[in-house]
C-alpha cells in the first residue's frame, strides 16, 4: 500500500473563487477538525458546517446561498448595485434568480448539515469598504481573534478549530449582540444628531438678517 500526504480539503477552484485577488476577495474558509466552514463577508446567515473534504458541488450552493443574503443585505435593499452576477455559474449548478437560495437551502437541509452559529463576518473589512465606496453607513461588524487567527489555513493543525468551538460562540454572541444592537443605535443617533444640527444651522443662516 502506498501512503502518500493527505489530498487538500479544498481545491485551488474553491480558494480563486473566495480569493480572487488581494484586493478583490468574497469570503474565508476556516478548516474545523471534522468540518468545512465557508464565511461570506457581509452574510447574516449561520453557515453550513460541510464536509471535512468540501466538494464543489456543495461549495456552490453555500456560496450562492450567502452571496444572495450578503447583497440583499448590503445592495439590493439600498438599491445599490449588487456584487454576485444572476445566471452564474459554479461547478454543477446554474444561479438564474435570488429565488435561487430558497431551494440551495432546501438541498442542503435534506442533506442532513448542521448549522454553525450567525456571525457578522468582515474579516479585514471588505464588506464594509465596499459599503462606503457607495456612499453608505459603515457594516457594523465585530471581531473573534480567537477563531480568526486560523483563517484559510493550508490544512487544520492540532490544538486549533475543534468542533466544540462552535458551540462556545454561539454562547459569547448571546453576550455580544446587546453591544452591536448598542453600537448600531448609537452610529444611528450620531448621524441623526448631525442632520439635526446641519438643518438648524441653515435655519439659523436662512434667518439672520442682511445687514448689507
Amino acid at each position: 500500500m502506498l501512503i502518500g500526504s493527505p489530498p487538500p480539503r479544498i481545491g485551488l477552484d474553491i480558494k480563486r473563487i473566495l480569493e480572487l485577488s488581494k484586493q478583490s476577495k468574497v469570503g474565508d474558509w476556516y478548516f474545523y477538525q471534522n468540518h468545512t466552514e465557508t464565511r461570506i463577508y457581509g452574510c447574516e446567515l449561520a453557515p453550513y458546517k460541510l464536509p471535512k473534504y468540501l466538494p464543489m458541488s456543495l461549495f456552490a450552493l453555500e456560496y450562492y446561498r450567502q452571496k444572495i443574503n450578503s447583497d440583499e443585505v448590503h445592495f439590493i435593499k439600498a438599491k445599490k448595485k449588487a456584487q454576485l452576477r444572476i445566471k452564474d455559474q459554479l461547478g454543477p449548478f446554474i444561479c438564474n434568480s435570488r429565488e435561487a437560495r430558497k431551494e440551495e437551502n432546501l438541498i442542503l437541509q435534506r442533506l442532513n448539515l448542521k448549522q454553525s452559529f450567525i456571525w457578522r463576518y468582515d474579516h479585514l473589512d471588505f464588506s464594509c469598504n465596499r459599503r462606503q465606496k457607495n456612499k453608505m453607513a459603515p457594516y457594523i461588524h465585530h471581531r473573534i481573534p480567537k477563531i480568526e487567527k486560523y483563517v484559510n489555513q493550508l490544512e487544520w493543525r492540532e490544538n486549533t478549530l475543534e468542533d466544540k468551538d462552535s458551540t462556545e460562540v454561539v454562547v459569547e454572541n448571546t453576550l455580544i449582540d446587546p453591544e452591536k444592537q448598542l453600537d448600531e443605535g448609537s452610529f444611528l443617533q450620531v448621524l441623526g444628531e448631525s442632520q439635526v444640527k446641519e438643518g438648524s444651522q441653515v435655519q439659523e443662516e436662512s434667518e439672520s438678517p442682511d445687514l448689507s
